[in-house]
């Protein structure tokens, strides 16, 4: 039986089980048969008993015993009469045909009073005799093999329907359990009913649904670690810029150094200021290691916005003078919760992308308010050309507008850029929390 799968399991116990009730009743039905039988022959007797005597009554005496001696030769039923005050003074005549000795052969007797046509009482006894046990035997045996089929037909048939509901819902369930596996989201188990297989049903269902839960839970941390991952990839690119900027005004110092352009043969002085920008540089590469060592989680603080777009704009400083560019700032003082390495990149990388495609003696504007942050600058007049520039700085810089967003939005922030014919707008717009 273990080794059995289910639909014939509960076909084959289903069976036993009403074979056995089946069984028992048939047993149960031959104890009792005797008793009822007797009860049946006793109330026959009784109703032929009523209308004979009402046929005979007030007859001839001599036509009423030539009926009783007709009568008793034809039937099963021995007809007696005579007279007397009670019916139990009657003798039982000895022809009647019974096993006297019989413990299972019953008599059975009913008697009437009628009257003759002369008026005189004449008391009828009406006799039958049953062999109980052997009447039920008979009956039993005569009827056994069709009620024991039809039975057990009954029984096979309500067996293998309930055992094809039970099997039923199990394949159902098997079915769409087999989407589970397959982690198909549409995937629930139909529930019908509060019994425990409908219970069953419910807890798989709302199992399912925590264990999607949990991969949802597990992907969304795993992008949010690749994104992370990214962003981190991006941002120690990216960091090139703190060192090319320094970089490119220490070439333009030196260039100009070396061709005695105006102010700058005044050789002491910039070669000083050459060491501070290598030491500078000697620091941001420190820095950088440092960074490359702790990644980018770094937790956000407050910041002052003022603070650091002077230290970005005064980093640019030989940019701006080489390309005669004129920097016009409204700046709002505020305080940002923001990674500061991170706020420090992005304003580098927006400020050389303003700075590198700018036209020449153009105005640069910074304008910042309670809301958000904006940078704007003219641009060449063909706006295929400033497309271009802006794609080939994506390229150059290693970091691009993308991961600037991407850097801003990890800490809140929103980053936009507009641009048409004359001029680019980046805008930084801050989280609501700080407005």
């Amino acid at each position: 039986m273990k080794s059995l799968k289910i639909f014939p399991k509960i076909l084959a116990t289903t069976f036993f089980i009403l074979s056995m009730l089946v069984i028992g009743i048939h047993v149960s039905i031959y104890f009792i048969f005797p008793k009822t039988y007797l009860e049946t022959k006793q109330q026959e007797l009784s109703i032929k008993a009523d209308q004979i005597s009402t046929n005979l009554n007030l007859q001839e005496e001599t036509q009423i015993m030539d009926f009783v001696s007709f009568y008793s030769k034809g039937n099963d039923i021995t007809l007696m009469a005579g007279e007397g005050t009670a019916s139990n003074e009657i003798e039982i005549s000895q022809g009647i045909p019974a096993d006297f000795l019989s413990h299972t052969n019953s008599l059975v007797i009913e008697e009437r009073q009628i009257q003759t046509k002369t008026g005189e009482n004449l008391n009828l006894q009406f006799i039958t005799t049953t062999d109980l046990q052997k009447e039920a035997i008979s009956l039993s045996w005569k009827f056994l093999p069709y009620t024991l089929f039809v039975s057990f037909m009954m029984s096979l048939m309500i067996a293998w329907i309930y055992a094809r509901m039970i099997t039923k819902q199990v394949q159902q369930m098997k079915k769409i359990m087999r989407k589970m596996k397959q982690l198909d989201r549409h995937a629930l188990l139909e529930v019908q009913s509060t019994d425990e297989i409908g219970e069953l049903k419910s807890q798989i269902n709302q199992l399912y649904i925590n264990l999607l839960q949990v991969i949802d839970d597990v992907e969304e941390k795993n992008e949010m670690i690749l994104q992370l991952e990214k962003i981190k990839y991006e941002f120690f690119r990216g960091r090139s810029h703190d060192l090319k900027t320094p970089l490119a005004s220490l070439k333009i110092i030196l260039e100009n150094m070396k061709y005695h352009v105006g102010k700058y043969k005044n050789r002491d002085y910039y070669i000083d200021e050459c060491i501070q920008i290598v030491d500078g540089l000697t620091e941001k590469v420190v820095e950088l290691l440092r960074e490359s060592k702790e990644a980018l989680g770094e937790k956000a603080k407050w910041i002052s916005i003022e603070e650091e777009i002077q230290k970005v704009t005064q980093e640019h400083h030989w940019i701006a003078m080489k390309r005669n560019l004129t920097i016009h700032s409204h700046i709002v003082s505020k305080q940002l919760l923001i990674g500061q390495e991170a706020f420090k990149m992005v304003l580098s990388n927006i400020f050389t992308n303003a700075y590198q495609y700018a036209k020449k003696g153009s105005v640069i504007r910074i304008v910042s308010d309670e809301n958000c942050f904006m940078i704007q600058n003219e641009v060449n007049d063909a706006i295929e050309e400033m497309n271009d520039l802006l794609e080939e700085n994506q390229k150059k810089t290693g970091i691009g507008l993308l991961v600037v967003q991407n850097l801003l939005e990890h800490y809140g922030f929103s980053y936009q850029l507009e641009k048409d014919e004359k001029q680019v707008t980046v805008t930084i717009k801050f989280p609501k929390n700080m407005k």
